[in-house]
């Protein structure tokens, strides 16, 4: 009981700090969804024109399927294939967002977190969840937006519109709803997000941000030219789903076991470094 309520105070106090210390970079987040979702409706804008119809006949599903769809793994071999920038922005958002709170924190804060908590274990899994809130956060706020362009512009619906029935709806080798599709096409890129989150913000606390950062985003950029299921990011496309490409396309199964074990490696390898770190060195940096 003792360890759940020293977890639960160290939940409520990063909570509290981290999101004082974000704040800035949620501001620019906001800006970038912003910007995002500009430009999609310009996307859709041009379609209509072309298509000769008018934005009511898209719907909700159309713009996430838009947004959050990625790439296929035949990519790499179709020369006029455009690269899915809205959802590299997406996936490296919330480690932005989350930048080197956890790093400041422990570094500044060392000499008064180490002597009075139980263990140094219930930091780490405060840190943990730090990262989940921050991650369901922005993605709550992101969806809300969507969901308010889509009521002013667009059809406010959870059907197949014009976009999904010509270029998803024909792909789709089972009986899927389009309310399932959606939440499904959302899901992956909230997972996928959730750890690169984690990863990031335990991983910066003994490596500077700004390098995990780099590889986090030489690792996407190079998901989207790969068919390797061992970068992270093909784990966030619906176009490398099984429902699209019943061949080569991941499982529920593989996201999970791919989720669970990258976590679990990060847990376990960095509570091991924390255990030795020397309070006197970390406030000296």
């Amino acid at each position: 009981m003792a360890f759940i309520k020293e977890l639960g105070l160290l939940i409520r106090r990063d909570h509290i700090l981290g999101f004082y210390y974000i704040r800035q970079r949620i501001g620019l987040a906001f800006l970038f969804i912003l910007m995002m979702l500009i430009l999609s409706l310009y996307h859709f804008k041009q379609i209509a024109l072309v298509s000769d119809l008018s934005l009511s006949q898209y719907t909700l599903t159309d713009v996430v399927i838009y947004l959050f769809r990625g790439v296929d793994f035949n990519v790499m071999y179709d020369s006029g294939a455009r690269f899915p920038i809205h959802w590299l922005i997406l996936l490296m958002m919330c480690p932005f967002i989350i930048g080197d709170f956890s790093r400041e924190d422990i570094h500044q804060q060392s000499s008064m977190l180490f002597v009075r908590v139980r263990s140094r274990f219930s930091i780490w899994l405060s840190k943990l969840v730090y990262s989940i809130t921050t991650v369901l956060m922005f993605y709550a706020l992101y969806l809300i937006m969507i969901a308010f362009m889509t009521l002013v512009f667009f059809s406010f619906s959870l059907e197949w519109g014009e976009y999904s029935l010509t270029s998803i709806k024909p792909l789709i080798e089972a009986d899927v709803s389009a309310f399932s599709f959606t939440v499904q096409t959302i899901c992956l890129p909230i997972i996928t997000s959730i750890v690169l989150s984690i990863v990031h913000n335990l991983l910066s606390i003994f490596i500077k941000p700004v390098y995990i950062m780099l590889v986090m985003l030489a690792m996407l950029i190079a998901s989207v030219f790969s068919t390797s299921l061992l970068l992270p990011g093909s784990y966030s496309m619906m176009e490398r789903f099984y429902l699209l490409d019943s061949l080569n396309g991941f499982t529920w199964f593989q996201v999970a076991l791919y989720g669970l074990l990258s976590v679990s490696f990060v847990i376990i390898l960095g509570y091991v470094f924390l255990r030795r770190m020397d309070i006197i060195g970390l406030r000296g940096e």
